[in-house]
């Protein structure tokens, strides 16, 4: 193995140092090594060879000594040209980005894009279906027996639910406006993001991208066509610069609907163009004004929606054309989503998640149970399973998405559903009460006793804080039903329920949870994310008596 001093990799005049490197990885748990001394730097080109997949999807390939990799988009099995762009964690491992794939793995496939290569779109796009699946349910089995400390999460890790639909199947794409040319004249432009770029820009509307309808391709391409055609585009809407809050045009996000005799494909699209016009004279808002317009003839365009970009950040929706809100059925409930409202983006795929939850909840199907549905969003989870419940009772941070929630119960009659608006991350035992005739506590909602008999909860990226799972623990509800996006988050949060430790500030007893299964499903096909669904069900209490009767 050649080494070079490090002088002559800074040096400007010399061509870009390159390492050949074949060496076998067999965990992720070697990141956690610490090498005396890194043996790479920052805009060094190394020739490596992949062997595992870390959690987010980063190919993962070993220097001698244990010094590691993480290599955006190589695939195991892969050889490939890259370039170190950062040194992390004091010099554990370094981070790269894919130059060149000099071999292929035995899983590729040809992508169906031809802007693969440079968009950030898709990450495993060349990649065989199957393959994306084994790696999606090998990193949830990591983080669970990494994180949650699952000693058995091989077995426990159901095998993962398959995307009916790999290709168009998202619901919702938002394009980035960046400018493109010289810095005082450049055109604006919209597109994705380079892998590990958040500057750059791929521009998608020539061909389209293959994760939405392809009725929202036709938008992309009119909004192109009229930016391009437009005098002093760049001088009446330039985009938005978030370092010095000037200009315009900062995002363009299109959320698609089936909705039959409205238009070519039965897809209805709602357009959604963040823009900051507060300060901008009259000229610029009449060149906004007629772009809104002109997609608003589109056929498939139900409504053109104005999000203000405001100085506080405090974004306000102005609709322009058409009604505020798009509706997706799912399991024969209709949400009407407004535009600052969650919903999932792949909605073919989001049956079979409110499937496997309302499994997972284990329902009588005499209406006796009470659900408790935290980070309810819009209400998907709970006003699916309404019918078989006794009562649902919602909360949910947004309150845009809480209204939404409560129109839609109405509008589906549905009578059993209850919706509050509260930040979760601020609840406190102060809302606990103990229950005379039992070890059980309640919650209370504003006027709402709350005795729940399962809890299901779908938080952000995040997880859930520390107080909440505390709260849950003091709850003692028989069952726990937690959906997550960030299975490592989620690993976190399981271990913190089925702690062992029962002591609080009151001196009440916590209960403790145990893991009884764990459902991935892909609801994001050719990328590295995965949706999981874990059961957690309470022990018996070793004090002679369960916390919850």
């Amino acid at each position: 193995m050649l080494f070079v001093r490090r002088a002559a990799i800074h040096s400007a005049c010399r061509s870009p140092v390159v390492r050949t490197l074949s060496h076998r990885y067999t965990g992720i748990k070697a990141l956690s090594f610490r090498a005396p001394q890194e043996p790479v730097v920052i805009g060094e080109e190394v020739d490596v060879e992949c062997t595992a997949v870390a959690f987010g999807g980063r190919g993962v390939c070993k220097f001698p000594g244990g010094f590691v990799i993480l290599c955006e988009r190589a695939v195991p099995g892969e050889k490939v040209h890259a370039r170190i762009t950062a040194i992390k964690k004091g010099g554990r491992y370094a981070e790269a980005v894919k130059i060149q794939r000099l071999r292929p793995t035995p899983y590729h496939v040809n992508a169906p894009c031809p802007h693969f290569d440079r968009c950030g779109g898709c990450t495993w796009l060349d990649v065989a279906y199957d393959q994306q699946l084994a790696f999606k349910r090998d990193q949830v089995v990591d983080v669970m027996t990494r994180i949650a400390r699952i000693n058995d999460a091989d077995r426990i890790v159901n095998a993962i639910s398959p995307s009916q639909q790999r290709l168009r199947y998202r619901n919702k794409m938002e394009f980035a406006f960046a400018q493109v040319g010289d810095n005082s004249s450049g055109r604006p432009a919209f597109g994705l993001r380079p892998a590990g770029d958040h500057t750059g820009l791929v521009e998608v509307f020539t061909s389209g991208c293959v994760l939405q309808q392809v009725v929202a391709d036709k938008v992309l391409a009119r909004c192109a066509a009229h930016l391009h055609a437009m005098a002093d585009v760049s001088a009446l809407l330039p985009v938005f610069n978030r370092r010095t809050g000037c200009g315009v045009l900062r995002s363009l996000t299109l959320r698609t609907a089936p909705l039959a005799g409205r238009c070519s494909g039965e897809t209805a699209v709602m357009v959604i163009i963040a823009a900051a016009l507060d300060r901008q004279g009259k000229e610029t808002k009449k060149a906004f004004a007629a772009l809104a317009a002109d997609l608003a003839t589109i056929d498939c365009v139900q409504s053109v929606v104005h999000e203000r970009v405001g100085d506080n950040n405090e974004n306000q929706i102005t609709v322009l054309h058409g009604p505020a809100t798009i509706s997706i059925t799912l399991r024969g409930v209709v949400f009407a989503l407004s535009v600052k409202s969650f919903f999932q983006t792949n909605t073919k795929q989001a049956e079979i998640l409110v499937e496997s939850v309302e499994e997972a909840c284990a329902l009588t199907g005499e209406n006796t149970e009470t659900i408790l549905d935290l980070f309810c969003g819009v209400g998907t989870f709970g006003l699916c399973l309404a019918s078989k419940a006794r009562h649902v009772y919602g909360c949910e941070i947004v309150p845009e998405a809480v209204e939404d929630a409560k129109r839609n119960a109405v509008a589906n009659r549905i009578e059993n559903a209850t919706f509050w608006q509260a930040d979760l991350a601020q609840l406190s035992e102060s809302m606990l009460c103990a229950d005379s005739k039992s070890m059980s506590k309640s919650i209370v909602f504003g006027k709402d006793v709350v005795r729940p008999d399962v809890v299901i909860v779908d938080p952000a990226r995040s997880g859930m804080d520390v107080t909440l799972v505390a709260i849950l623990r003091s709850l003692g509800i028989p069952r726990i039903v937690y959906v997550s996006c960030n299975p490592a988050t989620q690993a976190r949060d399981v271990a913190l329920l089925c702690d062992v430790s029962d002591n609080t500030q009151s001196g009440d007893l916590l209960a403790k949870y145990r893991l009884i299964s764990c459902i991935p499903v892909d609801l994001f096909p050719h990328t590295p994310h995965v949706e999981n669904i874990v059961v957690l069900e309470r022990v018996p209490s070793t004090r002679g008596y369960e916390v919850y009767s």
